[in-house]
């Protein structure tokens, strides 16, 4: 049994740090590299087991599925002083394991159910049609604002019941400035309480965010009106003892939600409108699969009918996932790995990214391709943009129905193309995989053919974009 894993060269005298660095930096390029030089299993830095990288079906089920012996690791990368706004904001299930966490996952999964999300399809269709009501006839757009902008209203409404859009579009916007502190590199530097330090300035941020979600908690919990949204279900949840949340924990619940769950759907919104864009064969037949709906959103029957919808996002998600890296998992007790010897704690990267692009488990990896899903069979460990396993993603089927939602709308009624020499280069924040910048693209009536424009970018070394 081996025990030294190879991996990324360490730089001299500062061993592993640089290559740490590099990863948090750009998680991506880091894991792709370390694929290419090592295939399925290599180490962030050379004979180092602390952190190491495993791609594929067989070890995301190795690892995924034993949550008993792999824990979620998701610890701050700076303390927050107990018992803050900040530090309760880290109360959520990407935090727990354990019995805590089987606790908590079964009082969150009622919002989530089939029944419900079928729910929250009228308020999402008419949501996103005030945002399209926006939209001109014939311009352009910039289109991450604008997938932002119908991801955000749609979750403050079927989350929080908040349907002035002044009102959810203020909050959202605190969302946003939360996540871009959470992740801001001063913050994580300098971690000092004093005055004037970015470290500061957030935990005073966290303190006024806090307060609003406390404010639209009283206020639902003051209601008699019987719960429709997800914040409203919350509160009434229960576990087998009859406990219900508190505030505190609905704060850190109901912020992972919305933080994390408008961004991923609008980034996957984004890629499938720009892959779409730059191949305008299948947007074609995509527009003659939604043509009998006549405009309309699709219902419920109508979705399950849309077999050429439902590929086309399946395939946006293998190729472009919101989430190219999964929260790393860490080793309760030593265990063996590819036949290595990892002590207790090391943690262990999983890509559904890298994963997606196996030669051998999809043909043509970088292509843009829905024709496959005709005929592909997948297990859960082989397409995972939600995760896998008992961890898998709680607000799947809300995002999914958001997404097919949102994009037969736009196809319906807009042909979208990209602008003339956009450049459009990903970035990873946190887990998620965006766009860097937004960008403009021209919007044009259903039966326009517009100038297809090579695009530029970073994007190009993901999609192999037809010439």
């Amino acid at each position: 049994m081996a025990s030294s894993i190879p991996g990324l060269r360490p730089v001299p005298l500062l061993k592993g740090r640089v290559n740490l660095m590099r990863f948090f930096g750009d998680p991506v390029g880091v894991m792709t590299k370390i694929y290419r030089e090592h295939g399925k299993l290599g180490a962030v830095t050379a004979h180092d087991s602390s952190m190491v990288c495993a791609f594929g079906p067989e070890y995301n089920q190795e690892i995924l599925a034993n949550s008993r012996q792999f824990f979620n690791w998701a610890d701050l990368p700076v303390e927050f002083p107990e018992g803050s706004p900040a530090s309760r904001f880290g109360i959520n299930l990407t935090a727990m394991n354990g019995g805590e966490h089987k606790r908590h996952r079964q009082m969150m999964q009622p919002p989530f159910l089939r029944s419900n999300i079928a729910s929250y399809r009228d308020d999402m269709v008419e949501t996103i049609e005030e945002v399209l009501a926006d939209w001109p006839q014939q311009g352009t757009i910039n289109l991450k604002d604008e997938m932002v902008r119908i991801s955000m209203l749609v979750m403050m409404r079927c989350m929080f019941g908040l349907r002035v859009k002044e009102e959810a579009l203020a909050l959202g916007q605190m969302s946003l400035d939360f996540l871009s502190q959470a992740v801001n590199p001063a913050v994580m530097a300098l971690p000092l309480n004093i005055p004037g330090t970015p470290y500061r300035k957030f935990l005073d941020f966290c303190g006024r965010f806090e307060a609003k979600f406390i404010e639209l908690i009283e206020a639902r919990r003051a209601s008699d009106a019987p719960p429709k949204d997800v914040l409203g279900m919350l509160i009434v949840a229960a576990d087998d003892e009859g406990t219900h949340f508190t505030n505190e924990e609905l704060v850190g619940q109901t912020g992972l939600l919305f933080v994390a769950g408008h961004e991923t759907t609008a980034f996957t919104l984004i890629w499938t409108v720009t892959l779409l864009a730059q191949h305008p064969e299948v947007y074609s037949k995509l527009q003659e699969e939604l043509a009998p709906l006549q405009g309309e959103a699709p219902s419920h029957e109508q979705l399950a009918e849309l077999k050429y919808l439902d590929a086309i996002i399946k395939e946006s998600m293998r190729l472009l996932p919101a989430t190219p890296n999964m929260f790393m998992r860490r080793g309760i007790d030593p265990f063996t790995l590819g036949g290595y010897e990892l002590p207790s704690g090391a943690k262990v990267i999983l890509s559904p990214l890298i994963t997606h692009r196996m030669p051998e488990l999809y043909e043509d990896p970088l292509a843009f391709h829905p024709e496959r899903w005709e005929t592909i069979k997948h297990s859960v460990y082989e397409f995972m943009p939600f995760g896998a396993g008992p961890r898998m993603c709680l607000g799947m089927g809300f995002a999914d129905l958001e997404i097919r939602l949102a994009l037969a709308m736009i196809v319906q009624r807009w042909r979208v193309a990209l602008s003339p020499k956009t450049v459009v280069d990903t970035k990873v924040r946190g887990i998620t995989m965006g766009p860097k910048k937004g960008y403009e693209v021209g919007v044009f009536t259903p039966d326009t053919e517009p100038e297809l424009h090579p695009i530029q970018g970073t994007l190009r070394e993901l999609v192999s974009f037809p010439k």
